[in-house]
């Protein structure tokens, strides 16, 4: 056999001495011919004769047809590489159908995607149908709803379709497959025999004229097995045990034609064996028709008394009104409040008909319809409260985007604080600003202003204390902030002879000086801090021989002890109060108000 390199010229990408190659390859094919090489060969020249002219080919969909028709021509294996596939095709003229070689190459991968995908759907097919053939031999065997798989590889060893399957957990799983479908369909008939028994011994049951609620099962049976019915449907169960094919897939269609539902049986042939039921009308049967009759008795027995419990309850329910209007009354007189005491409101109605009726029923008791209403009643004080907090809200958002557009609110903005009486707010309730506002129609009880000013004040004490911890605890922040600056990275660095004007418009001009929580005079008290904390550290006195103290623990406990001192001093100068001792303060979570 020649070398390839001697047969392909990689230089012009050509066949060398074509002529010659074919008049050798149809010369060695000629020898040794047989049935199935004629036909193949006649397949080849059909498919030849079906390849399109490179003239014909205008669009580049029919191109690219064309180029893969050339690859199945030549029969290019999915698995067989590009350079192989393009020496065996390249002096075909088709394979000039496409313009360049990343076309060609494309196609070609697309291709053999193809190939692959069709190959691959013919295993599927062929394994389909090997499971079929599989199925089939099964339905020939002799299995019981009880057969077990060792069973089945027992009675179908000699078997070659059955063999066909070579693998034994495939094997397994198919005939646990099909032992499941089997099931299914061995479940349903006899749910449908059960259902038909069930039915006629209900008819029996309701002809019987002594059976009520309290009757007793062994007194009742000895009637059933001497009935003539009975005994006429235990006798057809002895006798139709046995059920071909067409008639249990004729029962099975019934059933699901009535139920709307959709069931398919007849994957892997089983409903091509006859079914053997194996179920008998027994005692147990009757037993449990006779129940499903006594429940049905007592359940109308309890709709009775169900009835007359409801005629109970409506009285009462007539009784939780009238009383539930008695505190309405009790309401409106102001009586009841949001802090009203069972205790104090008891004596009111102890004597009170609407009262006296509650005692003694079932369900809410006075003392719980009573709490009903003072817990109903704080809801309502919740929910106005809601409306005023919303309502300043707003008039206070509204006052900041007009001050944002360089615009003046024509009045002041009403706001709760401490000191803020109940007559103002009342006051201001009733002003042309609440009423004007989109809250101006909500209205308010004068029996719960007390209490919604009571928490309005609440609050703003708990926002107000908020407020101070929070700006104590960025101005340490600030504090803490400016040391460090001022001691680390001046250039030239502070000494004891720096004075506040010299040093007073590089301070100033600090990188994010925070002017919103330090003024200049308390920065002019912490430099002046600083400055005599350096003259301090000037004069003490230098360490002891041998003893070292490096430079950065030296700044570090310096700055650590004098931070403290520093804050407090400014606090103490500029007249500011606050817990900047403690380091884990700035840690510290507020809380919100309720």
């Amino acid at each position: 056999m020649e070398d390839k390199d001697d047969i392909f010229d990689m230089e012009t990408l050509s066949i060398k001495n074509i002529t010659e190659i074919l008049k050798n390859s149809k010369d060695s094919s000629t020898d040794g011919i047989n049935p199935i090489t004629q036909s193949n060969e006649n397949q080849h020249e059909t498919l030849l004769a079906s390849l399109p002219k490179l003239e014909s080919l205008s669009t580049k969909k029919e191109s690219e047809d064309a180029f893969k028709l050339l690859l199945s021509f030549n029969k290019i294996d999915p698995e067989t590489t590009w350079d192989s596939a393009m020496r065996t095709i390249i002096e075909h003229p088709l394979y000039n159908c496409l313009d360049s070689v990343s076309e060609r190459k494309r196609i070609f991968f697309q291709y053999c995607q193809e190939k692959k995908e069709e190959n691959a759907e013919k295993d599927r097919a062929n394994k389909r149908k090997i499971r079929q053939d599989f199925f089939k031999v099964l339905d020939s065997l002799p299995l019981t709803e009880f057969s077990r798989f060792k069973k089945a590889e027992l009675l179908a060893k000699n078997n070659p379709t059955y063999q066909a399957i070579t693998d034994i957990n495939e094997r397994q799983s198919l005939f646990e497959r099909y032992m499941d479908c089997y099931m299914d369909i061995l479940t349903d008939l006899r749910t449908e025999r059960h259902k038909y028994y069930a039915k006629e011994l209900s008819k029996v049951l309701d002809s019987l004229d002594d059976l009520a609620v309290q009757s007793k099962w062994l007194e009742t049976k000895k009637i059933l097995m001497n009935h003539p019915r009975v005994i006429q449907l235990i006798e057809e169960s002895n006798s139709n045990q046995l059920i071909g094919e067409h008639q249990y897939l004729k029962i099975l269609q019934d059933i699901y034609s009535k139920s709307g539902e959709s069931k398919d049986y007849t994957y892997g042939g089983v409903c091509k064996r006859n079914i053997e039921l194996n179920d008998r009308l027994e005692p147990i049967d009757i037993l449990e028709s006779f129940q499903i009759k006594s429940l049905d008795m007592e359940q109308k027995y309890m709709d009775k008394l169900e009835n007359e419990r409801k005629l109970r309850d409506r009285a009462e329910r007539k009784h939780r009104e009238a009383f539930k209007e008695l505190l309405n009354e009790h309401l409106f007189s102001a009586v009841i409040t949001p802090v009203s005491l069972w205790q104090e409101f008891y004596p009111l109605i102890k004597d009170d008909v609407r009262y006296i009726n509650m005692l003694g029923q079932f369900g809410s008791t006075p003392l719980d319809l009573f709490w009903d209403q003072v817990e109903d009643l704080n809801d309502k004080v919740y929910a106005q409260r809601k409306i005023i907090e919303d309502h300043l809200r707003q008039q206070l958002s509204f006052q900041k985007e007009l001050q944002k557009n360089g615009k003046e609110y024509n009045s002041a903005v009403f706001k709760i604080t401490p000191l803020t009486r109940l007559s103002e707010l009342e006051e201001y309730l009733k002003s042309p600003t609440f009423i004007n506002s989109p809250q101006g129609n909500s209205k308010f009880d004068i029996y719960t202003l007390p209490y919604i000013h009571e928490q309005l004040i609440i609050k703003a004490r708990r926002r107000e204390e908020e407020e101070t911890k929070r700006m104590q605890r960025h101005k340490r922040k600030a504090l803490e902030y400016l040391v460090y600056t001022m001691n680390n990275k001046f250039d030239p660095p502070l000494h004891m002879d720096s004075k506040w004007e010299e040093e007073k418009q590089r301070i100033l001009s600090i990188p994010k000086f925070p002017t919103q929580y330090i003024s200049q005079q308390e920065c002019e008290a912490l430099f002046d801090s600083i400055i005599e904390k350096i003259r301090s550290q000037a004069t003490n006195a230098p360490p002891e021989p041998g003893e070292y103290i490096s430079s950065s623990n030296r700044k570090n406990a310096s700055r650590s002890s004098s931070i403290d001192s520093l804050c407090s001093n400014t606090e103490r100068r500029s007249g500011v109060v606050g817990n900047y001792g403690d380091p884990s303060y700035s840690k510290k979570k507020s809380r919100h108000a309720y």
